[in-house]
């Protein structure tokens, strides 16, 4: 650098003794800035290079936190479908009673709403016509039934618990048929011939039999007799695996 410098002291020295034209001057300054200049240019895109990146900071911070977002939400996601199903496996091993979700059509939706009537109990559900249901499908959470679709729309479908005072199902305790009513309050299984004898515990599934629902799968367990023995029918509460109105996604048996 030191030599350069020398160099050009010289030829200034030069062109102040000797006459030279305009021209002449301008291609020896020319020769001599071209180094020094690009020496400049490129150390400015250097230091733009770094500019640039800081005046993108506010985009790059606001990609980064929708991203963090989405996997918030699937972290979510993974953990509800971890929990339904390890809720099902014990269902399964406490009862012994294996669902019909794997081998029939299925749509998992979430629950929008629940009805304000407790003696008409019902769920508003995020999946309708448009994907496959269709009125009467059986509705499941944690493995059991829950209700059966009672209206669809294309979106959304209206779900009558099998708590409401309305709710009929044919179910089976081993060989045994009844149905299965409710009061608005307690489940019920009803219509068991007197003759029949039925121990608490006792696992209650759909019967197969009245509307198309599969056989087999878990409504509960038997609680208690209600009615005298005597009676020509019987009639016994039966226990849900779970409160009926918590679930916060569902399972429909589609049958279109």
């Amino acid at each position: 650098m030191m030599r350069r410098w020398v160099s050009i002291t010289l030829i200034a020295a030069v062109l102040l003794t000797v006459p030279v034209t305009q021209a002449l001057i301008l291609r020896i300054v020319g020769t001599i800035w071209s180094p020094i200049g690009g020496a400049f240019v490129r150390g400015g895109e250097a230091v733009g290079g770094p500019l640039r990146a800081l005046s993108d900071l506010p985009t790059i911070r606001e990609e980064r936190a929708l991203l963090q977002q989405e996997v918030v939400q699937l972290r979510t996601l993974l953990a509800e479908q971890d929990e339904l199903e390890q809720e099902l496996k014990n269902l399964q091993a406490l009862t012994g009673v294996q669902t019909v979700t794997g081998v029939l059509p299925s749509v998992s939706t979430q629950v929008l709403a629940r009805g304000s009537n407790p003696l008409e109990a019902t769920l508003t559900i995020g999946a309708g016509s448009d994907a496959g249901i269709g009125e009467g499908d059986v509705v499941l959470a944690g493995g059991a039934v829950i209700g059966r679709v009672e209206r669809t729309l294309p979106a959304t479908s209206q779900v009558r618990l099998i708590t409401a005072r309305s709710s009929r199902l044919q179910v089976a305790v081993g060989e045994t048929r009844a149905l299965l009513t409710a009061d608005g309050n307690q489940v019920l299984l009803t219509e068991v011939p007197s003759s029949v004898q039925l121990g608490t515990g006792e696992t209650v599934v759909t019967s197969g039999l009245g509307g198309g629902v599969p056989r087999g799968i878990l409504v509960g367990t038997v609680a208690e007799r209600k009615t005298d023995p005597s009676a020509p029918t019987q009639t016994f509460v039966v226990r849900l695996p779970q409160p009926v109105t918590d679930p916060v996604r569902v399972v429909v048996l589609a049958s279109q």
